[in-house]
């Protein structure tokens, strides 16, 4: 009997083991998995496995390479964005600019509708013809009552909304039609907040300054006002921020706390007709990549880039999701640094900032950090925000950074076509220390307090501002 059960536990442990093997997983990533023929980013790559393909999982190894098998083809693919549920075949027009609807795969091709921002499309199909920078651009849509090619570019797997901030010290007209002489519906305060459900295609100018027509709700009433006299963000709490409320969050903005540069599908294939140029830190050999795109070509996803590339594992790492990052310098302010600027987005509001990049001996981390020391400011009008009073200053000795900086008090100008104010004093203090200790960065942040008494001696006989300016710049 005793035998009996074993032979029936051990049986049941076989089948289920077995049926473990076969359930199904499905790609989640629009743009497909690649299965490589060995659990290593330069070995051949068998195929593109399209989204919501079905996979087995084979093995899962400790490096995070995943054995897979998908209509009887085998490979490996690294950390691949699988889940084990069929994933919803819906997504939402993400550009505020609406999005075109072709009749082909093509811009060329005959245009059949535009449709505004969060709409929702079903996916019918995802075309597996790549571009130039190997990834799919298009897909068989169906929204509105038609079916046609959209961009995969501007498609997101949720609504996402975008916010204005009224900047105009008499406030806004909200308009029942796109235009200045359309019936007025009500006044909007300065300072209100809203959403903006739909934007104008065509650019116009009135009295002199060049906006569009947003479509908005207020109080339950909808119409249009003119973007001139906004401020547009995706972060309603970043608008919100522009009232000056005064917290350490705010703050965090302008010195965050270490990033980890990601994994990155990158083979040398990606530089075909492309200038490049290669340089070695430590570990890794950095790829500065500039694809030959026209300057102006909305369509595509970035111009310039950045690949780091380990040399002992060959796993490659770069931030996504930015349309451009430039080289500045290398080895500033210390060795197996690398400074950058970037641009998120084009043919839009630019999101642009700088990197600074430390070459560690296993992996890449980076901050959101200008080098140069700036004046306060108060921008008003089309621009955002505020300028931070900005004072760095560094240690080569201890590869410590001191950022040293103050939030501006604001005040409106009565003057609507002044957009730079100088600031009538300071509301708050961040001092923040960066310092590489072995193959870490620490960052420690003190809000309100000065220059801390156990950082006044380094402080004092730190470096100023190292200079930017090079042969990248």
């Amino acid at each position: 009997m005793a035998l009996f059960k074993f032979s029936f536990l051990l049986l049941f442990l076989l089948v289920y083991n077995c049926n473990r093997d076969k359930e199904p997983n499905f790609v989640y990533d629009f743009q497909g998995i690649y299965f490589y023929a060995s659990p290593d980013l330069s070995s051949k790559i068998i195929k593109r496995i399209p989204f919501a393909s079905v996979v087995i999982v084979k093995e899962i190894r400790e490096d995070g390479w995943h054995k897979l098998t998908s209509n009887g083809i085998n490979g490996y693919s690294f950390s691949p964005n699988i889940k084990n549920t069929l994933p919803e075949l819906f997504l939402y027009v993400d550009s505020l600019d609406g999005l075109i609807i072709y009749e082909k795969p093509s811009e060329k091709s005959k245009i059949l509708d535009t449709l505004v921002h969060k709409s929702r499309l079903k996916i019918l199909e995802i075309d597996q013809t790549e571009g130039k920078n190997k990834k799919l651009s298009w897909a068989l849509v169906e929204g509105a009552n038609q079916i046609g090619y959209a961009r995969l570019d501007y498609l997101s797997n949720e609504p996402k909304s975008y916010f204005f901030s009224i900047v105009k010290p008499k406030g806004q007209l909200l308009r029942s039609k796109p235009g200045n002489n359309s019936p007025i519906l009500a006044s909007l305060p300065m300072n209100l907040i809203g959403e903006i459900l739909e934007k104008s295609a065509e650019l116009e100018s009135i009295s002199n300054k060049k906006g569009y027509w947003f479509r908005t709700d207020y109080k339950g009433k909808m119409g249009w006002i003119f973007s001139s006299y906004t401020v547009t963000s995706e972060d309603r709490k970043y608008l919100e921020d522009r009232d000056y409320i005064r917290n350490e969050e705010w703050f965090m903005r302008y010195m965050d706390s270490v990033n980890k540069v990601e994994p990155y599908y990158f083979t040398e294939k990606e530089l075909n007709n492309s200038k490049k140029d290669v340089f070695e830190q430590g570990n890794f050999e950095i790829f500065y990549i500039r694809y030959s795109y026209a300057d102006d070509d909305c369509t595509v996803s970035n111009i310039s880039k950045i690949v780091f590339r380990n040399k002992i594992t060959n796993l490659s790492y770069s931030i996504q999701g930015l349309y451009s990052e430039d080289l500045i310098a290398l080895d500033k302010p210390f060795p197996n640094t690398i400074y950058t600027r970037y641009e998120s987005c084009h043919c839009c509001c630019p999101d642009t900032g700088n990197l600074l990049y430390f070459i560690l001996e296993d992996s890449i981390v980076y901050i959101h950090y200008k080098a140069q020391n700036l004046q306060a400011n108060c921008l008003y009008g089309p621009i955002e925000g505020v300028e931070l009073e900005r004072e760095n200053r560094f240690s080569s000795k201890g590869e410590t950074i001191f950022m040293n900086l103050r939030l501006p008090i604001c005040e409106w100008d009565p003057n609507p076509e002044k957009i730079e104010i100088k600031p009538v004093g300071f509301a708050h203090n961040l001092f923040a220390v960066l310092r590489k200790e072995k193959n870490k960065i620490l960052v420690e942040k003190f809000y309100d307090k000065g220059v801390p008494d156990i950082y006044k001696d380094e402080w004092e006989n730190a470096l100023p501002n190292y200079e930017v300016s090079g042969k990248f710049k």
